[in-house]
Parts: structure tokens; sequence; C-alpha cells
């Protein structure tokens, strides 16, 4: 099959030959397999696992029936289960024990003589059927005996030039075992499935003539109802980005808390655009981002997380009071707070207390003391935002005494804060 594409062009009274016949087939039969290796990635269609099974105290392992399709496009069926055993040793020249991967490959041999009266004695090579089916061939684990062909390269038909196959997985392999030759089949990421090679997907139904638009996103939803959809059936991993159109509405009346500020957007009918749905667990190998539009840039989900917990704070600080004639000794102290985990801090909730204080000697204080009872208390908490965006300053307004003009009975004292800060 080369890569020149012709057709047969018939008309009336034409001398047809035998090769005539092979070319319409041919033809045919090279632009399915153009079709198979242009827009799908080989593989493993359907079945064509590994699997063990015994029988009268022998274990076996044999290939389940499946379908695949190689490198060339071309179809490779199993209908029956292929159970390894000694002619696979011998095919394969195996002599020792061994891992071996094991690959299915695309095989044709001409069958079917001619009806009895209508050979040729003197030509051996009168079948009039080419009989497609497959090979299996055991290789060192690791090995890849095959090259994928690029697109221009020429397909054959030939399966003892076009040498590729499909990766099955590996199986254990001891010649001189009676009960256990073959054994232990495995599976890794080398074995691949089919795919596609294709820029856009399709669902069967307009989406714009699907009866309900906008989509009832926040219903639960199948591939069938709204039919405008596509289904899913496993696992969806996207090796680059992920973009998601803005073909369905939300009503932002059914989001809670609103969305704020000019992102999302909502529409004239009161929709927000081009969201993302998640009916179940989410996985991210990596950073999730999120725009904040207060800070007008993007965070990592983390760096979200901490934006939507609180932060606690604390300090403390030693105070020691002067003296005052009034009888009491007052003041204020300040600490400012810095977030390491909130970038821009939006209320505040301070706590503060007396943790520890301490009297003068117990000749001054008894002199002090006079008949007055000590005290160590706040009067009042008090607090700011500022003066970084991820900073609070919080002011704690005191009194002790009793003090005289020259000296306090109270030598210094301890006060302790908490702030609990939100963003």
């Amino acid at each position: 099959m080369s890569n020149l594409i012709q057709r047969n062009r018939y008309f009336d009274g034409e001398f047809l030959r035998s090769f005539d016949l092979g070319d319409e087939q041919a033809y045919h039969v090279a632009l399915r397999r153009r079709l198979n290796r242009s827009l799908h990635l080989y593989g493993i269609v359907e079945g064509l696992e590994l699997e063990v099974d015994s029988q009268g105290g022998i274990n076996q392992v044999s290939i389940t029936p499946g379908l695949a399709i190689d490198a060339f496009g071309r179809e490779i069926f199993l209908f029956a289960p292929y159970a390894f055993g000694d002619d696979d040793v011998t095919a394969n020249r195996i002599t020792g024990n061994a891992i071996l991967d094991v690959w299915i490959c695309y095989r044709k041999t001409a069958a079917t003589l001619p009806s009895s009266g209508y050979g040729q004695c003197n030509d051996p090579n009168q079948y009039t059927r080419w009989q497609e089916s497959y090979s299996v061939i055991l290789v060192k684990q690791g090995t890849v005996p095959f090259v994928d062909p690029e697109f221009v390269d020429p397909d054959t038909d030939d399966p003892e030039l076009d040498k590729v196959g499909v990766l099955l997985g590996s199986v254990s392999v001891n010649p001189g075992a009676v009960t256990n030759l073959f054994a232990n089949p495995q599976f890794d990421s080398r074995r691949v499935f089919i795919g596609n090679r294709v820029q856009r997907l399709r669902p069967a139904v307009d989406p714009t003539k699907a009866g309900t638009v906008p989509y009832p996103i926040l219903s639960p939803n199948t591939a069938l109802n709204p039919p405008a959809s596509l289904g899913v059936e496993a696992n969806l991993f996207v090796e680059q980005n992920l973009v998601v159109g803005d073909d369905f509405n939300v009503n932002i009346a059914d989001i809670s808390p609103k969305p704020t500020g000019a992102y999302p957007p909502p529409n004239a009918a009161g929709y927000i655009q081009g969201v993302v749905k998640v009916a179940g667990d989410v996985f991210a190998k990596g950073n999730v981002f999120s725009y904040s539009n207060e800070l007008k840039k993007f965070l990592a989900f983390k760096e979200v997380a901490k934006q939507s917990l609180p932060d606690v704070l604390t300090d403390q600080t030693g105070v020691s009071p002067g003296p005052s004639a009034t009888g009491l000794t007052s003041g204020t102290q300040n600490f400012v707070l810095t977030s390491s985990k909130i970038t821009q801090l939006s209320s505040v909730v301070p706590f503060a207390s007396i943790s520890a204080f301490q009297f003068q000697d117990k000749a001054t204080f008894e002199a002090l003391w006079a008949g007055f009872m000590p005290q160590v208390s706040i009067i009042a908490v008090g607090k700011i935002l500022g003066p970084a965006p991820n900073q609070c300053t919080i002011s704690v307004t005191w009194t002790v005494g009793p003090s005289t003009a020259t000296q306090c009975a109270i030598r210094d004292f301890t006060i302790s804060v908490i702030a609990v800060c939100y963003s």
C-alpha cells in the first residue's frame, strides 16, 4: 500500500484482471487504516488482559479475548482466550527463567484454495483469501522491539516488514517448570488503550437547541440530561490547561455569599458565567489559584484558605509603673501585631490580661499600704487596623496602686494580649 491514493474507475466493457479487484480492496483497507492511525492513538480497544487460570492443578496464563489497533491502524482481533504453553517457549527461544513482555501483533496468511478444477497446477500461490489474525511474541522486559511509524511511512500490508505491535503486559517464564510454566502476569503504565487525536469534541445534540438554556447546572446532571452534555465515564487527566467556557449560567441570587467586585460579572438576567461545578471530590497535584479583588492578584488555594481562617496573634511586655501623687498610677501600652498568614486584615477582636506582677520590698509596701487595697487592673482595651495592611495595633489602658509622689507599691507587672484577626 503506497502513499499514492488511487481508486478504481470502471467503465462498460472494461477488461478486469485480478489486480484490479485487489486494488479495489486495497483502496478501502488503506484508507480505513490511514484513518485509524491518524485519528486514533493506537492501543488496546477492549479486553486483551493477562489472566491466571488453573486446570487440573496446572496453572496457566492466558490472554482474554479483545481488540487492539496497532501503529499502522491495523485491527488485531482475538476471539478466544490464548493460553501460553510450550510452543511459546520454543517460538521465542526461551532457555532460562525470565520476566518477559507480552506483545500482540497483526498477522495475515493466505488461505482457502480455489474450487476443485479451477486451480493451476504450476502456480503454488492460488489461495483465494487473506486470513487476518494475530501473533504473540515475548521479548525481554523493557525492550521496545518496534519503532512507531511516522505519518508518511507507507503500510506495505506485510507484517514481516511492518513490525509493530501492542504491549499487553509482562509474564514470568520458567521453562523447567511443570505446573507454573508461565506465571505472575503484571501490568504497568506502558499498557495503553486506544485514544483520539482531536481538537474539539461535540455532543450529539446542539447545545443551543437542548430545550433548557441556560442549563440547570445546580441540579443533578448526566450525559443525557441535558442531552447536550459530554460524559466522561472514568478519571479525566488534563496534561495542560483546562479551560471552561461561559456556556452555562448560575443565578447570582443562589450563591452565598454573593460575589462582589467586577469579577465575575453578572449579566442582565442576574446570572454569572464561566464557572465550574464540581459534584464530587477534587484532587489537585499542584497549586490551585484564585483571584483576589482586594489584592488584585492571584493567590494559591492555601493562601486563600489562610485568608478565610482567623489568625491568632499574641504578645506580652513588662511595665514598671512610676509614682503618682493622685494615689494611682495609670498608663497605656501599645502592641503592634503582624499577621504572617493574612495579607490584609478586615477586623480584629482583642483580649488583654495582667499575667504577673511584683510588689516593692516589704517595708516599702507596708509604708505605702497605709490601709489602702493594692490595685492592678486593666481599664480598657482598644484596637485599630494598621499601620500595615497585615498589622493591627492593640492599646491597653491600665491602673496600679497605691502610689505616692515618690513611689508606687507595684514594682512591675506583665501585660499579655491576644488578637483574633480576620481577613
